[in-house]
């Protein structure tokens, strides 16, 4: 088990074996307690901006939520978890974007200002949990 503390928002990751989801709670003074799984596979880089932009978004509408890291090692796996591409991020259970058909193990491309991206921005988180909280 390995056990990591970060100093910004409180961070414990817990690392079971090589199916296992990495768990991280951020405490910060707000009301909602939401579940956000960023799903993700090693050779993609860009599920760790994906991850500064949940910290950020929860930041700054001063929520909390159970963070779960979910590294998708293969294409079965991929298929049992309805992986959307890498990252992905679920918020209680929804893709950001509301995708939910079949899977895709590949790299995953976002709309940020009009512009492709490969990782969801700060305002589009945002603009979802702000929808989860009306």
């Amino acid at each position: 088990m390995k056990i990591l503390i970060c100093s910004l928002l409180v961070c414990v990751f817990l690392t079971f074996g090589s199916d296992a989801a990495q768990k991280t709670n951020q405490s910060a003074k707000g009301k909602a307690k939401m579940k956000i799984e960023l799903l993700y596979f090693d050779s993609c880089p860009s599920y760790k901006q994906a991850l500064t932009n949940i910290k950020a978004a929860l930041k700054e509408k001063k929520l909390q939520a159970e963070l779960i890291l979910i590294n998708v090692q293969s294409e079965e796996k991929a298929q049992k978890v309805g992986f959307q591409g890498s990252p992905s991020v679920r918020i209680n259970g929804k893709d950001i974007e509301g995708r939910d058909q079949g899977f895709s193990f590949s790299c995953r491309l976002y709309n940020v200002n009009g512009k492709p991206s490969t990782a969801p921005g700060k305002e589009a988180i945002i603009a979802k949990l702000e929808s989860l909280m009306h």
